[in-house]
Order: structure tokens, then sequence, then C-alpha cells
């Protein structure tokens, strides 16, 4: 059986290679919208954008549904936390 090499999408972006973004993206649209999980909490379109990919890896992660985390496409965890205990706060105050 050959060695099959398993690509992570964040080592393709590295290496600016398309062939194994759109591999990789072909198995797992998701990945697109997918912050990476090795501390930085980057999303594949800034990190694309930030390491100078090529810009058809840019439009392949568009295509997939990337978006720039810039804050305005992310929920805001912080402000639904506040309006639960609000209304959990609201709740408790009418006992």
């Amino acid at each position: 059986m050959p060695n099959q090499k398993k690509v992570r999408l964040g080592v393709a972006l590295e290496e600016n290679d398309l062939v194994d973004v759109v591999s990789i993206l072909a198995k797992n649209p998701k990945l697109a919208n997918m912050p990476f999980l090795d501390g930085s909490n980057e999303l594949p379109l800034d990190r694309a954008i930030r390491l100078e990919c090529d810009d058809c890896i840019i439009e392949v992660l568009k295509d997939n549904g990337a978006q720039l985390g810039n804050g305005e496409n992310q929920p805001n965890f912080m402000n639904i936390f506040c309006v639960q205990n609000t209304s959990m706060s609201d709740e408790l105050s009418t006992w």
C-alpha cells in the first residue's frame, strides 16, 4: 500500500500549494472557515493573505465560503455571554 501523506491546510498555505489547498477543501469545504488550532486561532483566509499566497488560493478559499476574521464576520462570544447573563439576571430578579 502506498504511503499517503496527510496534508494539512495550514501547511498547504505555508507552501503556497494550490493543488493541496484544492484537494483538502474538496474533501472538507468547512475547513475554509475553521480557525487553526495551533494557538493562533487564525482563519485560513487571514493566513493566506498574511503569507501572501497566490491569488488563486485566495479565490479557492473564498469559493469555499472563507471569510476574514476581522471581527465583523465572526460572532462575538463575549456579547452573547453578556446578553445571556443579563436575561438570566432579569429572570432571577422576578423570583
